[in-house]
């Protein structure tokens, strides 16, 4: 596979399918803002289920979508940001938060 192009070759061939094409025939298109709208929902009805799964696909948006440097100071600043929403959101509910802040840091 050539990555810049996005063509596969076989036998040094170039080959007329690709693998989202192939998958294409099996699966519906992902609709990625649905899933993200489904996604939020879900947070702010039930809070974090689990900080691992929450803390990765929060990177994961600022990462692809916002499309920061994860060294970066923005990065930092808007997780630091999520992480004192959820804060906020569990204590108006005298909940307490499911992890320590420095777990995430």
């Amino acid at each position: 596979m050539d990555e810049l192009t996005h063509r596969y070759y076989v036998q040094g061939k170039t080959y007329p399918c690709s693998v989202s094409s192939v998958w294409k025939v099996f699966f519906e298109d992902f609709d990625g803002s649905h899933m993200s709208f489904q996604c939020l929902s879900s947070a702010r009805k039930w809070g974090f289920k689990s900080l691992d799964s929450s803390v990765y696909n929060l990177v994961l948006y600022l990462l692809l979508f916002e499309r920061l440097d994860a060294q970066g100071v923005d990065f930092l600043v808007r997780m630091g940001q999520a992480m004192q929403i959820a804060r906020t959101w569990y204590a108006e509910r005298n909940d307490d938060l499911p992890y320590d802040l420095e777990e995430v840091q």
